[in-house]
Protein backbone atom coordinates (compact mmCIF):
# COMPACT_ATOMS: atom_id res chain seq x y z
CA UNK A 1 0.00 0.00 0.00
CA UNK A 2 2.84 2.36 1.50
CA UNK A 3 4.69 1.83 -2.28
CA UNK A 4 1.33 2.55 -4.28
CA UNK A 5 1.42 6.04 -2.49
CA UNK A 6 4.88 6.24 -2.91
CA UNK A 7 5.64 7.02 0.86
CA UNK A 8 7.91 4.68 3.02
CA UNK A 9 5.84 1.91 4.87
CA UNK A 10 7.31 3.21 8.36
CA UNK A 11 5.50 6.40 7.54
CA UNK A 12 2.19 5.08 6.63
CA UNK A 13 2.02 3.09 9.64
CA UNK A 14 2.74 6.29 11.62
CA UNK A 15 -0.06 8.25 10.18
CA UNK A 16 -2.43 5.35 10.59
CA UNK A 17 -1.32 5.02 14.03
CA UNK A 18 -1.70 8.55 14.50
CA UNK A 19 -4.85 9.57 12.86
CA UNK A 20 -7.19 5.83 13.55
CA UNK A 21 -5.34 4.59 16.67
CA UNK A 22 -4.96 1.11 15.58
CA UNK A 23 -1.45 -0.53 13.88
CA UNK A 24 -1.42 -0.23 9.89
CA UNK A 25 -1.39 -3.95 10.23
CA UNK A 26 -5.13 -4.21 12.28
CA UNK A 27 -6.39 -1.63 10.10
CA UNK A 28 -5.62 -3.91 7.23
CA UNK A 29 -7.27 -6.77 8.78
CA UNK A 30 -10.57 -5.04 9.83
CA UNK A 31 -10.61 -3.99 6.45
CA UNK A 32 -10.05 -7.47 5.14
CA UNK A 33 -12.85 -8.43 7.35
CA UNK A 34 -15.03 -6.49 7.02
CA UNK A 35 -15.07 -7.12 3.14
CA UNK A 36 -15.37 -10.60 3.47
CA UNK A 37 -18.51 -10.30 5.91
CA UNK A 38 -20.13 -8.53 3.39
CA UNK A 39 -19.19 -11.22 0.45
CA UNK A 40 -20.19 -14.14 2.89
CA UNK A 41 -23.83 -12.19 3.15
CA UNK A 42 -24.24 -11.05 -0.41
CA UNK A 43 -22.65 -14.07 -2.33
CA UNK A 44 -22.93 -17.34 -2.52
CA UNK A 45 -18.81 -17.95 -2.49
CA UNK A 46 -17.11 -20.69 -0.17
CA UNK A 47 -15.15 -19.60 2.10
CA UNK A 48 -11.98 -20.52 0.09
CA UNK A 49 -13.01 -18.71 -3.14
CA UNK A 50 -13.40 -15.35 -0.61
CA UNK A 51 -10.11 -16.18 0.70
CA UNK A 52 -8.76 -16.00 -2.53
CA UNK A 53 -10.47 -13.11 -3.79
CA UNK A 54 -9.51 -11.17 -1.03
CA UNK A 55 -5.20 -12.05 -1.77
CA UNK A 56 -4.72 -15.02 0.58
CA UNK A 57 -2.37 -17.83 -0.63
CA UNK A 58 -3.76 -20.40 2.01
CA UNK A 59 -7.64 -20.38 2.81
CA UNK A 60 -6.66 -21.85 6.27
CA UNK A 61 -4.91 -18.27 7.07
CA UNK A 62 -8.08 -16.40 6.29
CA UNK A 63 -10.38 -18.74 8.66
CA UNK A 64 -8.10 -18.24 11.43
CA UNK A 65 -7.52 -14.57 10.93
CA UNK A 66 -11.73 -14.05 10.68
CA UNK A 67 -11.83 -16.47 13.54
CA UNK A 68 -9.48 -14.06 15.50
CA UNK A 69 -11.76 -10.93 14.75
CA UNK A 70 -15.20 -12.41 15.02
CA UNK A 71 -14.91 -15.42 17.31
CA UNK A 72 -16.53 -17.20 14.52
CA UNK A 73 -15.97 -19.43 11.93
CA UNK A 74 -16.97 -17.83 8.17
CA UNK A 75 -19.35 -20.22 7.04
CA UNK A 76 -20.98 -20.09 11.10
CA UNK A 77 -21.07 -16.06 10.45
CA UNK A 78 -22.80 -16.64 7.34
CA UNK A 79 -25.70 -19.15 8.48
CA UNK A 80 -25.88 -17.09 11.80
CA UNK A 81 -26.53 -13.85 9.92
CA UNK A 82 -28.41 -15.17 7.27
CA UNK A 83 -30.91 -16.78 9.52
CA UNK A 84 -30.81 -13.56 11.85
CA UNK A 85 -31.85 -11.41 8.34
CA UNK A 86 -34.51 -14.33 7.15
CA UNK A 87 -35.95 -13.68 10.83
CA UNK A 88 -36.12 -10.03 11.00
CA UNK A 89 -37.76 -9.65 7.38
CA UNK A 90 -40.75 -12.29 7.69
Amino acid sequence: VASNLDIPARKLSKYIKRELGLSAQNYIHNFIIERAKTLLLTTDMTSSQIAYDLGFEYPQYFSRLFHKYTATTPMVFRKTKRTTRRAMTA
